[in-house]
């Protein structure tokens, strides 16, 4: 049986049976109920019942204005029943800045022109705080000339000319040139009164700017003629007797002691020899040994000895010591007539030697190694060789001439070395538009193509996570460009030229010094990758990764990469 139907809200009240809505005009023609939309905002027709919105409720979208860096948005309008678009927004394209009226900053020198600031139009305006530096073309200043004074040649020592140079920049003018030392000269000679018997005195001149420039040269050379007479002493003959020998009459000087007529030795006479026979001994009696006695006074010339009986003659086989390579004996005997073995002589082992060390430090220029010398025999080798050094700079200093110097800090060196200011290229980009330019780089001396200079950071540790670290100093720069941007420099120098880098290397300096910046590392082709680092005890650490000049980083690697000799960092404020 078929239910009558009475609608509420789409609802019969008697079967409970829900509408199935013929939808006209958004009501239906069975329940009379009215839609309550689902609209499309991409076509303003609602899903339910497909009536498309009058658009009766519109809204404005408000127009965005452009800035010198963002775009902009024209006004538009959407229907705010079915939020579909009436009038879509354009984008306004971004205006850029514009540079006009350039203020000259007064930094101009003695070799180069100065530079002059502009802002741009809309400084302060859309957040805009763009500024635009160039070169006041015609403001280089004069030099300011200081005399060098001429420095007076002495003896022994060189003199200079007088020259010229800027107070202000150092440029020498007028280059001082070297005057050559005088010499000593030697006129008028004073006899030292120094002559004696034997030989010619001496006299002495003062060299004829004695006293003057430090000079205190004086030269001795013999006076020729100033000899003396000897003084005569007769050294009287003495006789020979039978036991003691003479001397003939001499002569010698008594001031000098010079003998001027030797005294000849006159023999002794000699005793009229007896010969005492000698009693030869046995085995079981004495003897006795020859003797002689003088025939004239008596005397016992040679007295006779007893000789006991013979038995063995023993001799003494002498030791010998050992030394560090040969064998030696000890003390033996042996009978000097049978030869039988009384003491048989043992062998002594050998020494072996003995070193000590004397290490010879390793220099600047020199390398180091430790001498091992034997104790006994002096015998000795060389090893343990360590490499020199090298030359360990501080900051270097611009001659004036496209060349800087430093002097080498190892105590007891004070070796000045010197440089060319070789520009590295660095692809950092200055500036926008027409007026961007590519900076160039000293590393070593941290010189820089805009005129600016980037300082020495002292305080700086090097070490070798992957490889070793280049046997050089670590030069670490940091400073501020002409345009105010921060920029910061490092590599390795021997005697002021850089080194390859090859490796993984952690850098680390005075965490205040990047305080408040961010990091972005220079690439090759003018790319920036942001640099992280870590603050700890005050240091801040980073590592680079440095790759052969030629060859293609690594894509996969985690470390930052630098390909090439020498790294370069800008540094911008965090915002």
């Amino acid at each position: 049986m078929n239910c009558a139907h009475d609608w509420a809200d789409g609802v019969c009240t008697i079967c409970e049976s829900t509408c199935a809505h013929d939808w006209a005009d958004g009501v239906c023609t069975i329940c009379e109920s009215t839609c309550a939309h689902d609209y499309d905002p991409a076509t303003g027709v609602c899903r339910i019942c497909k009536l498309a919105c009058s658009h009766g409720k519109t809204a404005v979208d408000a127009a965005v204005a452009a800035t010198c860096t963002a775009t902009g948005l024209t006004e538009g309008k959407h229907c705010t029943v079915c939020q579909k678009v009436i009038v879509k927004q354009q984008t306004v394209n971004a205006k850029g800045h514009e540079f006009k009226v350039y203020t000259y900053n007064g930094d101009a020198s003695c070799t180069a022109d100065g530079t002059e600031t502009a802002r741009c139009v809309r400084y302060g305006t859309g957040g805009c705080k763009e500024t635009r530096t160039r070169t006041a073309v015609g403001t280089m200043k004069k030099h300011s000339e200081v005399i060098d004074a001429a420095v007076a040649a002495t003896c022994t020592e060189t003199g200079l000319t007088e020259g010229k140079h800027c107070s202000v920049c150092q440029t020498v003018l007028v280059k001082q040139q070297t005057v050559n030392a005088k010499g000593h000269e030697f006129e008028t000679y004073v006899y030292n009164g120094d002559a004696s018997c034997t030989a010619d005195g001496t006299e002495t001149a003062r060299c004829v700017r004695y006293g003057t420039g430090g000079c205190k040269e004086t030269r001795t050379r013999m006076a020729v003629g100033t000899m003396k007479k000897h003084s005569e002493v007769i050294d009287a003959a003495v006789a020979p007797t039978c036991t003691a020998t003479g001397l003939t009459q001499g002569k010698h000087c008594a001031v000098c002691k010079a003998v001027l007529v030797k005294q000849s030795v006159v023999p002794a006479k000699g005793h009229s020899e007896v010969i005492d026979a000698a009693v030869a001994p046995t085995c079981t009696e004495t003897g006795l040994t020859e003797g002689k006695h003088c025939a004239v006074c008596k005397a016992v010339l040679v007295k006779q000895q007893l000789v006991p009986a013979k038995g063995h003659s023993e001799v003494v086989d002498a030791a010998v010591a050992p030394t560090c390579t040969e064998t030696g004996l000890t003390e033996g005997k042996h009978c000097a007539v049978c030869n039988v073995v009384l003491l048989k002589q043992e062998i002594v082992p050998v020494l072996g030697h003995e070193y000590s060390a004397q290490k010879t430090l390793p220099s600047c220029v020199k390398g180091g190694y430790t001498t091992y010398t034997c104790s006994r025999c002096a015998d000795s080798y060389v090893a343990d060789r360590i490499a020199k050094l090298g030359h360990q700079y501080g900051e270097w200093t611009p001659n004036g001439d496209g060349t800087s110097s430093a002097t080498c800090l190892r105590e007891g060196c004070g070796y000045v070395g010197k440089t060319r200011c070789e520009l590295e290229r660095a692809s950092l980009s200055v500036g926008k538009g027409k007026g961007a330019r590519t900076l160039w780089i000293a590393p070593v001396t941290g010189e820089l193509n805009d005129g600016s200079r980037l300082e020495l950071v002292k305080e700086t540790v090097a070490l070798a996570v992957a490889g070793v670290l280049p046997e050089g100093n670590l030069v670490l720069r940091k400073g501020e460009l002409k345009n105010g941007e921060m920029l910061m420099s490092l590599c390795f120098e021997n005697d002021g030229q850089m080194l390859i880098l090859e490796g993984e290397l952690q850098f680390s300096l005075p965490a205040e010094l990047l305080e408040g910046y961010v990091l972005l590392l220079q690439g090759e082709k003018g790319e920036e990758t942001e640099l992280p680092f870590t603050v700890e005890d005050g240091m801040a650490s980073f590592t680079l990764e440095f790759v052969k000049e030629g060859e293609e980083p690594d894509v996969a690697s985690e470390t930052a990469q630098v390909v090439g000799r020498f790294a370069l960092i800008r540094l911008v404020p965090v915002e």
